[in-house]
């Protein structure tokens, strides 16, 4: 990385078991080692020390604001006394691939990235930048119908004062991770035309000056996606020119 840095960047893998050294590590990976951010394992459900899941900023991410470095959020798997029921009567096999990759992660990760809405971490950090995976862990294929049940209009303003696709938009990067289908990357590209938060040209690694840009709209997909060669659906995903 040192020897390429046009081509090369690392972000920490950042346990959160503790708050201190957490908090710590991170500041001492970015100003010392010069690593752009960190990944987070979602610990929704096992313990409360990051991201916290009650009103407030936890210590942690007012660490990523104050270094202005992006958070990670990947899902981890859940140790609930609901998910070892939910995995009874099942090979070992297939109970681990539901518990992570073929469903479980991605529930976690996208209740724990609405509970980060919910709970008021994106208005007490307004400009936390979120990279999420797996083209948003099946939330922008709900967001309308979460927006409808979660709209302030409804709930009053004292629940949140934006919309929850308004919170994903503005503070929320996607990234298509393991998903190598084109559906879900459509998704993430059609619901993120309204903002930055989508499968963009760019890592939120440093923001704008004066804070978070303009929304940037994301292009149209093109009519005739089939007659198109992979290297030009490719570079119109990444925004490059032909």
């Amino acid at each position: 990385m040192r020897a390429h840095p046009d081509r090369f960047a690392a972000s920490l893998p950042c346990p959160p078991r503790t708050r201190r050294p957490a908090v710590g590590e991170l500041d001492r990976a970015v100003r010392d080692l010069g690593l752009i951010g960190a990944l987070v394992n979602s610990t929704l459900g096992s313990n409360g020390v990051f991201p916290r899941t009650t009103p407030g900023s936890p210590p942690l991410l007012d660490q990523f604001e104050r270094l202005d470095v992006p958070l990670y959020l990947h899902p981890a798997r859940r140790q609930t006394r609901c998910a070892r029921r939910s995995n009874q009567g099942l090979s070992p096999a297939v109970a681990g691939r539901l518990a992570t990759g073929a469903w479980g992660w991605h529930a976690e990760a996208g209740l724990h990235v609405l509970r980060m809405i919910a709970t008021g971490c994106s208005t007490g950090i307004p400009v936390l930048r979120l990279i999420v995976g797996h083209c948003g862990e099946m939330v922008p294929f709900m967001l309308d119908r979460i927006d409808a049940m979660l709209d302030p209009a409804r709930l009053g303003p004292a629940a949140m004062a934006l919309k929850p696709s308004e919170y994903f938009l503005r503070n929320i990067w996607v990234t298509t991770s393991g998903l190598f289908s084109l559906p879900p990357v459509l998704c993430a590209v059609q619901v993120a035309r309204g903002g930055p938060g989508a499968v963009q040209r760019r890592l939120p690694v440093r923001r704008q000056r004066g804070g978070p840009g303009p929304a940037r709209h994301a292009p149209r997909w093109p009519r005739r996606t089939r007659r198109r060669s992979p290297e030009a659906t490719l570079n119109w995903l990444l925004g490059l020119k032909a």
